[in-house]
């Protein structure tokens, strides 16, 4: 209306951020950082950390995998994956520890954890059973779960 005051207005300007987490140190007995760093690929895996969510990667985490877990092959391949060569050992020969210093180098809080392929994180009705892996990848990984070739710890 005419000769009204004018209604109070305010200008915002905002910015939003996500958790930060970083592989910040590696080691392992016998072999140089800069060695582990690249076989490892920890650049790739900082520069995959530092992205925000994908939309597949939000579906996924909602939903659990593309099938309802994050244990097959066809459930993972939407995402883009890092290479890691940790390398071969004779059976029975002493382990092998990889060390990773994971760090959150943002402002805000956050909590992660680490799983493994054969672990989900939604809870599977009793009469759920997951078959044998379809694909040889999968079955390999299977095993080396499984088997306990590898071990991971802390996982958080």
């Amino acid at each position: 209306a005419e000769g009204a005051e004018p209604s109070p207005y305010i200008t915002m300007t905002a910015a939003a951020d996500y958790p930060t987490l970083r592989v910040t140190d590696v080691a392992c007995d016998g072999v140089a950082k800069p060695v582990l760093w690249r076989q490892l690929s920890v650049s790739a895996l900082n520069r995959q950390l530092t992205q925000p969510p994908s939309p597949v990667e939000g579906r996924l985490q909602r939903r659990g995998g593309a099938d309802g877990s994050l244990v097959s092959e066809r459930a993972l391949a939407p995402l883009s994956g890092v290479a890691a060569g940790l390398g071969v050992a004779v059976e029975g020969a002493e382990p092998t520890a990889v060390y990773l210093e994971v760090s959150n180098t943002g402002a805000l809080p956050l909590d992660w954890k680490i799983l493994l392929r054969n672990e989900v994180e939604v809870e599977m009705e009793n009469w759920v059973d997951l078959g044998e892996p379809s694909r040889e990848m999968d079955a390999h990984q299977r095993f080396i779960v499984e088997q306990g070739v590898m071990e991971v710890a802390p996982r958080a």
